[in-house]
């Protein structure tokens, strides 16, 4: 984690499964990052939930690259539940909040190429919620790492962005932009954001706001995407074990 960075922070930090997470509000988090795109460097912005976390504990490279990231929010109730952390943001709603802020910025999307949504429709949901910015998309294979790792970086420089959103799902999202933001100039803040591209162009649906408010998200997802129960097994039984035998240990 960046010590210059640790200053401006009101905050704690709370370790889970060894990752730095920060407990802070969805109004905390955008005051903060809302003076990055503003600043004259690079910061990276994560959003870990459940199966982040779970996937870092067990691979030990990716958890030393996201504890490199300047912002970590809390994305998901079963943080929550599972560690001393008091405040967790849904990734979408960060998201969503910070491009209506964003005014006049250059924000390039990067998104997979096989995703449930194209470049055009991506392109115009941000615009929706970003009118006055210059939008660029470019999408790439999800598994970058394989090849090309520089190269879709240098795609990405050549549109001069301000403000990069990754949604190559991870590991891949976080790996490329802790990897690659040094060497786009332009860029003032990476946020990576998983599926959220796909809620915002209506491929995939969010539950009602009643069930979030409920933090029943993942049976939402469970009864519409039944294919999806191996990894809603492990957000909400493997994770909350894990940080408990952990503690433990």
């Amino acid at each position: 984690m960046n010590q210059t960075n640790n200053h401006r922070r009101n905050w704690p930090l709370v370790n889970i499964l060894g990752v730095p997470v920060d407990d802070c509000s969805l109004e905390e988090a955008l005051t903060l990052t809302n003076g990055w795109l503003r600043s004259d460097r690079s910061r990276v912005i994560i959003t870990p939930n459940p199966e982040i976390l779970l996937h870092s504990y067990r691979h030990k490279k990716y958890q030393s690259i996201l504890k490199l990231a300047d912002l970590s929010i809390a994305d998901g109730y079963g943080l929550r539940l599972a560690s001393k952390i008091k405040h967790t943001v849904p990734g979408v709603d960060f998201a969503s909040e910070l491009l209506k802020l964003s005014g006049n910025l250059r924000i390039t999307a990067v998104i997979r190429r096989d995703g449930k949504s194209n470049a055009t429709q991506v392109s115009q949901a941000i615009q929706a919620l970003a009118p006055g910015a210059i939008v660029s998309v470019i999408a790439s294979s999800q598994e970058w790492s394989k090849r090309g790792g520089r190269d879709l970086a240098e795609s990405v420089s050549h549109t001069d962005p301000d403000l990069v959103l990754v949604g190559l799902g991870f590991p891949y999202q976080e790996e490329w932009s802790l990897t690659y933001n040094d060497i786009i100039p332009t860029a003032r803040l990476f946020l990576t954001l998983g599926g959220t591209f796909d809620f915002w162009t209506g491929a995939a649906n969010r539950a009602p706001a009643i069930i979030r408010q409920l933090h029943l998200e993942w049976l939402w997802r469970l009864i519409k995407e039944p294919r999806r129960y191996r990894r809603i097994f492990r957000a909400i039984i493997v994770f909350p074990l894990t940080v408990l035998l952990s503690n433990k240990s």
